[in-house]
């Protein structure tokens, strides 16, 4: 027992060796360092879904069959992306040639399997610069356009077609109804006059005869408003169209245009206007019965109608009469043209008949804003007539139609255009006139 004690005692006094005193450093820095590296291992350890006894088992040999399955189903799939990826660039790349035959670089393959190898999925090849976007953009509009203008063009084809169908029926008709003799009125008294259409059975011979057509047009109004459509547009708007009734064909070209001045103002303008107070002045070719109160005018007066390529001289009788109602001024128009004698004119074998409404209302809807603000429709029927005894041309019929229908658009226009500057040198003398008035006070 001593001897025990004595052998203990030498051993725990012996001091360690150099090797041995390494090597528990080497474990307690071991241990201390490398702590951190035995939890992350834990916790992948603990993170598998088969342990060791799991795997010596039949379910483990499952279980680590299925996740070589997975294993292989999603490295499938990357080289499947990687292979679409590829297809995808090669058309691109393709497509771009197409446009500009000039050779873009791709990356290499080497370069596509590395990336595919440290990233672990297929890298995406670089864009195609912005040049050839727009370019591919363009070419996409050209095409575009170019389907677009074939459809047009095949649209102007048809339009055509049927433009010179209808000029060969609407000639037909005119030359029926120059050639035919004039129905009398009386065929038409058991008719309504919607249902006939305005009367151009107009008598020049004396005064009388024109108060009767004044008359007439008046009782027309309605009826012609509701053709139209004056009476429900109020909108600016310019148009012309070919009717057609149990009396013949004849033009309805019709406009509106909204003027920011009071109702008063304009009607006394409009009527100043047609009664002829600013051309009369310097005008003596005409006969008149006129007075300076009276909202009648009666007159005769050679007339110079001009169009685009022909001239035409004119003599014309007319009748003018303005009504004042409560809430509108009519002003209906009556006159008949014939072609002046020995005049060097395609049209010396022709004439026409029209008949006008200017009415002077207040809109119905004013827009938002305005103080003041009065509703300006002019109306004009013409039927085109021709001497009888001469010899009818289809072609030349058609002409003095279009030559009538420009004539009146344009002084359609020009009308509204002298009214509108009418009302603004008044206003512009009025403002004058209390610029003068402030200045003396």
């Amino acid at each position: 027992m001593p001897r025990d004690l004595a052998t203990m005692e030498t051993t725990e006094l012996q001091p360690p060796e150099l090797p041995q005193l390494l090597l528990d450093n080497d474990d307690a820095d071991e241990r201390e360092w490398g702590s951190q590296d035995d939890d992350e291992l834990q916790e992948m350890m603990a993170s598998l879904s088969w342990t060791l006894e799991a795997a010596r088992s039949p379910h483990g040999k499952s279980r680590r069959r299925a996740r070589n399955d997975r294993y292989d189903e999603l490295e499938f799939m990357r080289n499947k992306v990687h292979q679409m990826e590829e297809e995808l660039r090669t058309l691109r790349l393709q497509h771009l040639d197409y446009l500009v035959p000039l050779p873009v670089s791709s990356p290499p393959a080497a370069t596509l399997a590395f990336s595919s190898q440290m990233f672990g999925f297929p890298v995406p090849s670089p864009t195609a610069p912005p040049t050839w976007d727009i370019a591919a953009r363009q070419q996409r509009w050209r095409e575009r356009a170019a389907c677009e203008n074939n459809r047009l063009r095949m649209v102007l084809d048809t339009q055509a077609s049927l433009a010179r169908r209808l000029e060969s029926q609407l000639g037909k008709r005119i030359r029926d109804q120059l050639t035919s003799q004039a129905l009398p009125f009386s065929n038409f008294s058991g008719k309504t006059a919607l249902d006939r259409g305005p009367s151009f059975e107009l008598e020049t011979e004396t005064v009388e005869s024109l108060r009767i057509g004044l008359n007439t047009a008046l009782e027309e109004l309605d009826s012609v408003f509701d053709t139209n459509g004056l009476d429900r547009v109020e909108p600016p708007s310019t148009d012309a169209r070919i009717r057609e009734d149990v009396s013949g064909m004849y033009l309805d070209i019709f406009a509106t245009k909204l003027l920011p001045f009071d109702f008063e103002t304009t009607a006394t303008a409009t009527w100043n206007h047609y009664r002829g107070v600013e051309r009369r002045r310097g005008n003596l070719n005409q006969n008149l019965t006129l007075a300076d109160e009276s909202d009648t005018v009666m007159e005769e007066v050679a007339m110079k109608f001009t169009g685009k390529s022909t001239n035409a001289d004119f003599r014309v009788k007319q009748a003018l009469q303005r009504h004042v109602e409560p809430d509108r001024q009519v002003v209906v128009w009556v006159s008949k043209a014939e072609a002046v004698e020995q005049q060097i004119s395609a049209y010396s074998n022709f004439g026409f008949v029209d008949k006008g409404y200017v009415v002077v209302k207040r809109p119905k809807f004013p827009e938002q804003g305005q103080t003041a603000s009065t509703l300006l429709q002019i109306c004009c029927l013409i039927s085109p007539q021709m001497v009888r005894g001469c010899v009818l041309d289809v072609n030349t019929s058609g002409e003095f139609t279009e030559f009538v229908l420009s004539v009146m658009v344009a002084s359609i226009t020009a009308t509204q255009e002298l009214v509108e500057s009418m009302l603004l040198k008044e206003a512009h003398q009025l403002l004058q006139q209390r610029d003068k008035e402030a200045s003396l006070a």
